[in-house]
């Protein structure tokens, strides 16, 4: 699928998604969504380093969905205290 056809279809711009795929900027989550959506993939997933591998194992997806939990959660304390900091 070429990056035109894919920004078509999950409703942004080819240019945005260049960035998402360079990691020059990092979409929203529901543009995470949007994308694993389309790719048939867990979000996690295209969190994960380059040429990783992913095993469908039960406890290994419960562990990278924990990290993923924890890692989002961390993100939006961040958020909130940098948005309470600006009250």
């Amino acid at each position: 699928m070429t990056q035109a056809k894919l920004a078509e279809e999950i409703g942004i711009a080819e240019k945005y998604l260049s960035t998402l795929e360079t990691c020059d900027k990092w979409g929203s989550f529901d543009t995470l969504l949007t994308l694993a959506n389309a790719f048939g993939v867990e979000p996690y997933e295209l969190l994960l380093p380059q040429n990783q591998g992913v095993s469908y194992d039960s406890r290994r997806t419960k562990q990278l969905m924990a990290s993923f939990r924890t890692k989002l959660n961390e993100l939006i304390d961040t958020v909130e205290e940098f948005l309470e900091e600006k009250q």
